[in-house]
């Protein structure tokens, strides 16, 4: 569940202004700026779980954790969700899932709530779309990778009950957050939202990483680049499995570059609601109902919303 791929990676493509300002990442000739805060109360739990010595037995854990989660939502829908690990640790990868249709290549991150880490560097060739998928995008076939995702286990060490909140990301879910169909505000802890500057050059600064870098190199994604779900079954839905839910990324591709949206959601020229348009954002609206509920959000995690764009009432 660590990085395991080459060197590189879009921190090394940001200045030094920016990741002080963002405290969004870092690479080995910068630092980011930390605000002096008061040690964290210590549990049992994150006294074991924080040891170097217990790294492999956290990461089989949670691993564990996340199996039983993901099967269990799966079996809710009717069917039995395959689960795989590779049996070499080299292609950037840790599970496969597949449900009998679609097949999902996965990295997982796991990380104790107390921690800072706030980005992690993910195989290029992992993230790449699928052949089939890059034409949406307007790239040729043979530029395409695996069209994996990436798995964040957020693992609450503040108390002891070992309870996670899944995160998940993947090039489909950046791409729209750099075309402006996601809309990026920070909830504050007095409940009130702030729009994060520069969150879509952000992603377009990782897309192109992806698209440039050598496939054995890796990318760096930022906490704020991932989608923090409610619950296992928005995770099953997101990856793309057989869901209760209906939030299908086919017509969030579909309408990849169709639509002029400006930083803030603001609409940057005539926008017609026509048929396509009414598919990609009524699926967008789905996949941004899957976050979790409107408390604060911890650390530098975003919440998304959708431009304001007048959808018909029968499909909110």
């Amino acid at each position: 569940m660590d990085g395991r791929q080459g060197s590189g990676g879009i921190g090394q493509r940001i200045g030094e202004d920016e990741l002080s300002s963002t405290n969004d990442q870092t690479d080995g000739s910068t630092t980011t700026k930390k605000k002096n805060r008061p040690p964290k109360p210590q549990t049992a739990l994150r006294g074991f779980l924080s040891k170097s010595l217990n790294q492999t037995t956290r990461e089989r854990i949670f691993f564990n954790r996340l199996a039983f989660d993901l099967k269990i939502a799966a079996a809710r829908v009717g069917y039995h969700m395959h689960l795989y690990e590779p049996d070499v640790d080299r292609d950037g990868f840790d599970i496969i899932v597949e449900d009998g249709e679609t097949t999902r290549y996965l990295q997982l991150k796991a990380v104790l709530a107390s921690a800072d880490k706030n980005y992690w560097p993910i195989s290029v060739d992992l993230f790449r779309p699928r052949p089939e998928v890059a034409k949406f995008y307007c790239k040729a076939p043979v530029e395409g990778g695996r069209g994996g995702g990436v798995i964040l286990i957020e693992i609450d060490d503040e108390n002891e009950d070992g309870n996670v909140t899944y995160s998940f990301t993947d090039f489909d879910f950046i791409a729209a957050i750099a075309q402006g169909y996601l809309v990026e505000n920070k909830l504050l802890k007095n409940g009130k939202e702030r729009l994060e500057p520069g969150y879509m050059e952000q992603a377009q600064r990782a897309l192109n990483w992806v698209w440039s870098a050598k496939r054995s190199e890796t990318v760096d994604l930022l906490r704020r680049q991932f989608l923090r779900l409610a619950d296992a079954n928005g995770l099953l839905e997101v990856i793309g499995l057989r869901s209760k839910g209906y939030f299908d990324v086919k017509f969030v591709r579909d309408g990849y570059g169709a639509y002029q949206i400006e930083s803030g959601g603001t609409v940057g020229a005539p926008f017609e609601l026509d048929e396509r348009a009414a598919s990609t954002f009524y699926h967008l609206r789905r996949l941004t109902a899957l976050q979790q509920s409107a408390d604060p959000v911890s650390k530098a995690f975003s919440r998304f919303h959708i431009p304001d764009v007048k959808l018909p009432p029968d499909i909110h």
